[in-house]
């Protein structure tokens, strides 16, 4: 079973709604609260013009939120002998897991959503999914979905075909207040908090070819990286670079005990191979 990794990050909204999602007491959310509502009741959405669901699920391991995450498919069978094997299409549901952490780091929260190819890519369909949170002005933050990247990746491609880069385009998320940590990241900050933006385009052309080997681009580069946007790079030989296929991803193979078609079982071990035991 693969699992493919997604950074969450959070941006508060500037205006907030009379009927705001807050705590028992009343108190505004700190965005694992958030996290942990929002993830904790069912969600019907949309993706590709198909119904999804979502359903959490209970699990030992209180650091993390899980749930399911599925739809509908057709599946062709063939009946018995004696109806000569007749083609026939029945439906049923599919479902991958999604795992939560809803806990503070400084480049935002992680997601692994488990690859199932029946339902879909996993970053588009946990993007759809938090497209339709942020279509509620009640919440009181926007969430945005990008896939972790080891940054050495880009490194790697730019340094093969150095000099042969014609365009690359970023689009960056604006950080919260937890991920200002350089020049870059504060110019983002000051567009988010000045012009109101939540998403900042920077594309670079040059049909001669890009110099990229430098400190702004290597900070860019890490920000995105760490989930904080997407990174989109071609050259004069038509290669490409597209950061949401090449994020990071998680291999679980699932232990060999009797109770394996157990759910509690496969949370368990999912969470234990991708985050870790309890800490």
């Amino acid at each position: 079973m693969q699992y493919d990794l997604i950074r969450l990050v959070l941006v508060s909204r500037d205006q907030t709604s009379l009927f705001e999602r807050r705590s028992a007491t009343g108190a505004a959310l700190s965005r694992e609260e958030w996290l942990r509502q929002v993830f904790g009741k069912e969600i019907v959405f949309s993706h590709r013009k198909i119904e999804f669901h979502y359903v959490p699920q209970s699990a030992e391991d209180d650091r993390l939120v899980v749930g399911q995450v599925g739809r509908k498919v057709q599946a062709v069978e063939n009946e018995p002998p004696e109806q000569h094997f007749a083609e026939t299409r029945r439906e049923h549901w599919r479902a991958a897991l999604v795992i939560v952490d809803p806990s503070h780091h400084e480049d935002g929260q992680k997601l692994a959503c488990e690859a199932r190819s029946e339902i879909g890519a996993p970053l588009g369909i946990i993007k759809s999914l938090c497209d339709h949170i942020n279509a509620s002005a009640d919440e009181p933050y926007v969430i945005e979905a990008s896939s972790i990247l080891d940054h050495q990746t880009f490194l790697d491609f730019e340094r093969i075909n150095r000099g042969d880069i014609t365009s690359i385009s970023f689009a960056l998320n604006a950080p919260d207040v937890f991920g200002i940590r350089d020049d870059m990241t504060r110019e983002l900050a000051e567009l988010r908090d000045n012009e109101k933006a939540r998403k900042v385009t920077i594309s670079l052309q040059n049909q001669d070819g890009l110099k990229l080997d430098d400190d702004r681009v290597r900070q860019t580069v890490q920000y995105a990286s760490d989930g904080g946007g997407e990174i989109v790079a071609r050259t004069r030989t038509k290669k490409r670079f597209v950061s949401s296929r090449r994020g990071k991803t998680v291999s679980v193979i699932q232990p060999n005990d009797a109770d394996i078609e157990a759910l509690s079982t496969t949370i368990a071990h999912a969470i234990r191979s991708i985050f870790g035991g309890p800490q």
